[in-house]
């Protein structure tokens, strides 16, 4: 089973270990499927704005149903013109180009379009850019981003999970980049089975998350490192 929230959250985690910033950034990824889907989530919680590129006029309509992208459009002109003023406000967005993704990217190589980052598979050709990372390599070192306690919280209801929510957006302090994935992640997660929720914790966030959790809910040390 795919767990698209698990493969966001490790890749939010290694952007925020890449850069506390990503305001007015632009990141790129071809083909939208679920590490596409979570790459452009943990983008968007980060404060970029994300461009993926999906040849698939039929995956593209899957991602706009799923609520994981702001527009789909099917020229260049059309994405840079929802992403303009995103980027100049630093504000986040997510657009999915359709089309013959090698076409675009030398459309975008030739009109001068170089995002801050170009997020590649192995053997795809990166479009000039400010860094290039695959995929893998990145959610190979999430797990060793930092020492914090690796957690799942799940719960019986969707309505239990959001009670959860309000109690680790409580917990983390204001100011941490964690926050920002306790309070976004909610939003782009809704139907999943079992409802659950990843978060790294300190020692004394876990004894305080334990105390308040309700009754049912349980959270446990991520023992997994894939789906």
């Amino acid at each position: 089973m795919v767990d698209r929230q698990y493969t966001a959250w490790r890749l939010y985690t290694v952007l925020r270990v890449r850069s506390q910033d990503w305001g007015g950034s632009i990141v790129v990824h071809q083909g939208m499927d679920n590490d596409g889907m979570a790459l452009a989530v943990a983008a968007n919680l980060c404060g970029a704005v994300f461009l993926g590129l999906e040849p698939d006029p039929a995956q593209a309509r899957v991602v706009m149903r799923a609520g994981f992208c702001d527009f789909l459009v099917n020229t260049l002109d059309e994405a840079l013109r929802a992403m303009k003023n995103e980027v100049r406000k630093h504000r986040p967005l997510t657009v999915i180009l359709e089309g013959d993704a090698a076409a675009h990217r030398a459309e975008m190589k030739e009109r001068g379009v170089y995002p801050q980052l170009q997020v590649i598979r192995e053997g795809e050709e990166p479009i000039p850019t400010g860094r290039v990372e695959e995929l893998s390599a990145m959610l190979a070192t999430a797990d060793a981003a930092h020492s914090l306690l690796a957690m799942v919280v799940t719960a019986n209801s969707n309505a239990e999970l959001r009670g959860a929510d309000r109690a680790i957006a409580e917990i983390i302090p204001e100011g941490d980049p964690r926050r920002a994935w306790a309070t976004g992640a909610p939003k782009f997660f809704v139907r999943e089975q079992p409802p659950r929720r990843y978060v790294w914790l300190d020692d004394p966030e876990l004894e305080a998350m334990l105390a308040v959790l309700p009754a049912g809910l349980t959270i446990e040390p991520l023992s997994h490192s894939a789906y």
